[in-house]
């Protein structure tokens, strides 16, 4: 019982953070940084709003449907179906993910940390730790239970990633082609790469929810090691590409950064170019190793194939590159 009050007391607390710096922006007024960083530039920047939705309003949502939920747990735990406990947990862990992409942007690219924003995911790291021990033994039964759900929306997310992708480097292979990224084009970017990190964030929540019932069986898989990799791949690739080469380029566009060297923005376009074709394999690997039941296989013969694809993937992104090079001239 004491890990119930524990989430309640830890999930009003992100409340009122939440509520706090939603009132400081409702009124214009700037928030005071007891790090001495910058916390208008972290609230304020483009970054605050996923899908269109302030990521501060989001949070204050979150925080008070896990405060009102865990209440009614401690008033009538007797009636309560064990799928209420475990969406609370699994509502902590996607709340945990999207913290940790949060911060990644904060340290990235915006090079600020907000206090509050940092004192918001602690929060929510609290919150995952407080639910885990409340759920105890109910979180691997209700798992294992609902592993044919959880595994189609493992696919779905894995397909969202891969259909996403293709996507998307059409569109920014096409984009690119004249060193320029217009504000609609960004736009659009924007909105798939969004699509992206939802589709990962999706299939990191759903890739946990079945490792926890079936660790051990999984760890013995080969193909499950190389999947890990790889989507680790996946996650770094995305922060380089998305977060850092991305914004680069169409900072350039809209003459908020300055190039006076050609050769500069030829190799930012060359850096897009070869983490989209890492992007493309990485993610058709995902999805074809969470689609098959075994693979026989090694994992270092697994991730020898990947690496393989990803080296072909680079070279033909790079041969694009100076076709439209060529073509230019």
């Amino acid at each position: 019982m004491l890990a119930y009050f524990i989430t309640i007391v830890l999930a009003l607390a992100g409340f009122i953070i939440a509520a706090t710096i939603r009132h400081k922006k409702k009124i214009g007024q700037s928030m005071v940084c007891p790090l001495g960083s910058d916390c208008n530039s972290v609230i304020y920047s483009s970054y605050s709003k996923f899908f269109g939705i302030d990521v501060v309003n989001a949070g204050l949502v979150y925080y008070a449907i896990i405060a009102t939920l865990y209440t009614y747990i401690v008033l009538f735990s007797q009636s309560i179906p064990d799928a209420v406990y475990v969406i609370g947990f699994l509502m902590t862990v996607g709340a945990v993910i999207f913290s940790v992409y949060l911060l990644i942007v904060q340290a990235l690219v915006i090079k600020e940390f907000c206090f509050w924003c940092l004192l918001s995911a602690l929060v929510s790291f609290g919150l995952l730790v407080s639910s885990a021990v409340a759920l105890g033994s109910v979180l691997v039964i209700f798992l294992m239970e609902y592993k044919t759900v959880i595994v189609i929306l493992h696919a779905l997310s894995a397909a969202l990633g891969v259909g996403t992708v293709l996507v998307t480097d059409v569109f920014f292979m096409k984009f690119l082609k004249d060193f320029r990224i217009t504000q609609s084009e960004s736009e659009i970017l924007d909105t798939l790469s969004q699509v992206v990190w939802f589709a990962l964030g999706m299939l990191i929540l759903t890739g946990i929810a079945l490792y926890i019932p079936a660790s051990a069986e999984l760890l013995l898989k080969t193909k499950f090691l190389a999947k890990v990799i790889i989507v680790g791949v996946v996650l770094v690739n995305g922060v380089l590409l998305n977060l850092l080469v991305a914004p680069k380029l169409v900072k350039i566009s809209f003459g908020e950064i300055l190039v006076n060297a050609p050769d500069q923005l030829h190799h930012l376009r060359r850096l897009a170019f070869a983490f989209g074709g890492v992007s493309i394999v990485s993610w058709l690997c995902t999805f074809i190793l969470g689609s098959v039941r075994s693979v026989p296989l090694s994992t270092g013969a697994i991730l020898g194939i990947y690496i393989g694809l990803v080296l072909i993937a680079v070279i033909g992104s790079q041969l694009f590159d100076w076709k439209l090079q060529q073509n230019k001239k």
